[in-house]
């Protein structure tokens, strides 16, 4: 079956959410490798900042 996928610019509304989806796999890629300070001083708003 084939699948039609629409793909558009991100916009400025959308940074919050591409933050935070960037942040929540990265976390979860980098478990167990990271000292866990490192995970808590990293969040959605630093990424949205950078």
């Amino acid at each position: 079956m084939l699948h039609v996928v629409t793909i558009a610019l991100a916009q400025q509304e959308d940074l919050a959410a591409i933050c935070a989806l960037h942040l929540r796999t990265w976390k979860t890629a980098y478990l167990g490798v990271l000292p866990q300070a490192r995970y808590d001083e990293v969040d959605a708003q630093l990424l949205a900042s950078r």
